[in-house]
């Protein structure tokens, strides 16, 4: 009985601390003819790093620290994709009576698509960003383009020298290149909170049963 209290103690202590304790993200990126990039996320007790670094992408997920799963794999070399055909003129009009049978489902309403908007909204002011920073150098073909551009920037960085974004011209040569990083934190219990209230919410509800309703309608 003692041990199961034990056990019990410590599973409840895990679970707290896996939605009370703040979920950390970073991301990393550089791009010098080829995008390389790190992202990281995680907390005490789960934490999951991706690394694609000179051509190759690693993965890696540990729980308490300890290395549960690590992939490495190459990616793979695009085939040549063949000449496109030409859209039909009946493909058109498919699509075309598709798009008015959206229009007018009860499913795709308006009501709908701004409660799904609230949600995003939520998620993602939970999931905003606290630093980020961002390097830019451009080399333009053109002098004349390259001023431009820079005129363009400070125009924007002049009333709001807050914004994090520093840009570099390259008068002698063709170029594009940029460095960034964005990391910031969430607590795992608000953001299970907005999904769980999104869920049982009555218009989610009455969105599932129209889902389940068409599915029935189609099959049948």
């Amino acid at each position: 009985m003692i041990v199961m209290q034990i056990i019990g103690g410590l599973l409840l202590a895990v679970i707290l601390l896996a939605v009370l304790w703040p979920f950390r993200y970073k991301i990393e990126y550089t791009y010098e003819e080829k995008l390389d990039y790190q992202i990281a996320a995680g907390a005490p007790v789960f934490s999951y790093r991706i690394d694609n670094l000179a051509g190759q992408q690693e993965s890696k997920i540990k729980v308490f620290g300890i290395p549960l799963s690590s992939d490495r794999e190459k990616p793979e070399e695009k085939s040549k994709s063949s000449p496109s055909e030409k859209k039909t003129d009946k493909t058109s009009k498919n699509i075309l009576v598709k798009l008015k049978s959206i229009y007018h489902d009860e499913l795709y309403s308006k009501k709908n698509f701004v409660h799904i908007y609230d949600l995003l909204r939520d998620v993602f002011s939970l999931l905003k960003p606290k630093y980020y920073s961002f390097n830019i150098t451009v080399g333009l073909p053109e002098p004349d383009l390259n001023g431009l551009l820079l005129a363009f920037y400070y125009s924007l960085k002049s009333p709001r020298p807050q914004i994090p974004v520093s840009l570099q011209i390259n008068w002698e040569r063709e170029v594009i290149e940029s460095r960034g990083i964005i990391s910031g934190s969430v607590i795992p219990l608000r953001l299970l909170w907005q999904l769980l209230r999104f869920l049982l919410s009555p218009t989610t509800l009455k969105l599932l049963w129209q889902i389940r309703q068409q599915k029935k309608a189609e099959s049948a």
